[in-house]
């Protein structure tokens, strides 16, 4: 997952599914020098496993925010990630990257949340 990245001095997580999306998104961190405050991780994939959701649910101390595929995966690795977070008591938002990309393809072209 990554979450070996996040630092006492870290309070946003960004959640992605897959290692590359989650190695652009650290780079792009890195590129804005948002490195102290903020850290990428993934899941490994659409299914979390248990463990996983435990942990976000546990870690209420961060502001979570999602970058989801485009696809009913993604909706549904969203919906459960969600859930899990909310359930702990953390802030979660979700962003699905524009023009049915994958969240590494659109930040190599350009996207960025304008909140981050």
């Amino acid at each position: 997952m990554g979450s070996w990245r996040i630092q006492p001095t870290t309070r946003t997580v960004i959640v992605l599914e897959g290692l590359f999306d989650m190695l652009i998104t650290a780079q792009k961190i890195h590129q804005l020098g948002r490195d102290a405050d903020t850290v990428a991780v993934y899941t490994n994939g659409a299914s979390p496993a248990a463990k996983m959701k435990q942990w976000f649910s546990q870690h209420n101390q961060f502001e979570y925010v999602l970058f989801s595929d485009p696809d009913a995966a993604g909706e549904e690795w969203t919906d459960t990630l969600t859930t899990c977070i909310q359930t702990g008591g953390a802030q979660v938002c979700a962003f699905k990257p524009p023009d049915h990309l994958d969240p590494d393809e659109a930040i190599l072209k350009g996207w960025w949340p304008s909140i981050l």
